[in-house]
């Protein structure tokens, strides 16, 4: 009302109210010139995972405004970013307390549970051969099946896991 009042154009009144429309968000874009649009705070771990969650797990660093930056910077409306990578990147999981975009946590969160997954397997498959050549045995189906089942698990994959968890 008080830029109803003030103005003396609808011109005038009609940009204003556009700007304070869109106060909360932040428009940047992509070096191609895609149009990205983030809430106001999101930094560009935020932009990495607006573009595609591989660009965001393989995320090292930021170049905003052709100039590198860290990949916790603060975008602010009209920057240009570019995310830089490297195939042997993954997410450091303090994103998650830096980002504020769930599309961003979610999918940190989903990377890091399935590295843990995979770790885990690892671990409980090392375990348990070193178990069977210290007792002289050999692994069989049929008793790693007996195991699974008394336990509750569905396949082999749980039961290995569950062990590299130590549970």
């Amino acid at each position: 009302i008080q830029i109803l009042e003030e103005s003396n154009e609808p011109e005038e009144f009609l940009e204003n109210t556009k700007l304070e429309m869109y106060n909360d968000q932040v428009f940047c874009f992509t070096p191609k010139g895609n149009l990205i649009i983030l809430p106001k705070g999101a930094n560009a771990v935020d932009f990495s995972y607006a573009v595609h969650s591989e660009v965001g797990n393989a995320a090292v660093g930021a170049k905003i405004n052709n100039k590198k930056r860290l990949i916790t910077t603060e975008i602010k409306n009209g920057d240009q970013v570019e995310i830089l990578t490297s195939q042997n990147s993954f997410p450091d999981p303090k994103w998650i307390d830096t980002c504020i975009t769930g599309k961003a946590k979610s999918a940190i969160r989903r990377f890091i549970r399935i590295r843990e997954t995979k770790e885990f397997l690892q671990l409980g498959t090392a375990l348990l051969q070193k178990e069977y050549r210290q007792q002289n045995k050999r692994m069989h189906a049929t008793s790693l099946g007996k195991v699974i089942n008394e336990y509750g698990l569905s396949d082999l994959d749980e039961l290995l896991i569950e062990i590299g968890k130590g549970n």
